[in-house]
């Protein structure tokens, strides 16, 4: 579509992966030392156990701004890896006194853990923090894009440089199919346990000699719509 010369993208695939638990982690332009190594998926499915007890910031091809190792990499800005914290403090009484800083603190990034331990307690504030980092992953994607074309405006080779990049992309990172139909499936097992109509669901196990097969094939017990 870039080739084409299309400059506008709906940010629904941003937006749903991070409903299904998935940060993405991809930039363009992949970095020489990393275009022969082996594909690696365009994000991560925190969902996964492997996550529980990674203490690591979502992106490995990005950095928080607290961070001071891997220089080299782009910050990201959103409140994900660049968490900032106002010092402004909350008076309760007369006898309270202000702080002397008013800057906001930057924080070190959010972990692959803690949001691991989020969507498995069904909280809101994963997928809000999951939301935030994906679109400016997204948005990062394409100014990067930009910017190296604006690069190419001149070059009688501009064409071919850009289709190298794209093969680079494209040898690089795996196609997000098999990433988010894993993430999809992990989001429904924690919704069904976790989500709306969780007690109506566990009522009726109870009441089942194989409350198993209940948990796999939740239609059998969930009520059914109320007509609108």
């Amino acid at each position: 579509f870039v080739k084409s010369g299309v400059d506008l993208f709906d940010s629904h695939f941003a937006q749903q992966a991070a409903d299904w638990g998935v940060a993405l982690d991809f930039r363009f332009r992949v970095p020489p030392s990393e275009v022969e190594e082996t594909p690696v998926d365009i994000g991560v499915n925190l969902y996964e156990v492997e996550h529980a007890m990674a203490f690591v910031r979502l992106a490995r091809s990005l950095r928080g701004g607290a961070e001071e190792g891997d220089s080299n990499l782009p910050i990201c800005p959103c409140i994900a890896c660049t968490p900032r914290f106002s010092s402004t403090q909350i008076l309760h009484s007369s006898i309270d006194e202000p702080s002397s800083t008013t800057e906001a603190q930057l924080a070190p990034p959010f972990t692959r853990g803690y949001i691991h331990h989020l969507l498995h307690t069904h909280e809101m504030t994963a997928h809000v923090l999951l939301a935030a980092h994906n679109l400016e992953v997204q948005s990062r994607f394409f100014a990067d894009i930009r910017a190296f074309l604006a690069e190419l405006s001149s070059s009688p080779a501009a064409e071919d440089r850009f289709a190298e990049e794209i093969r680079k992309f494209e040898k690089r990172y795996k196609r997000p199919d098999e990433l988010l139909a894993k993430a999809k499936l992990s989001w429904e097992e924690v919704n069904l346990a976790r989500g709306k109509g969780r007690l109506a669901r566990e009522k009726a196990a109870k009441e089942t000699e194989n409350p198993v097969d209940i948990t796999q094939h939740p239609e059998t017990v969930l009520p059914d719509p109320v007509p609108s």
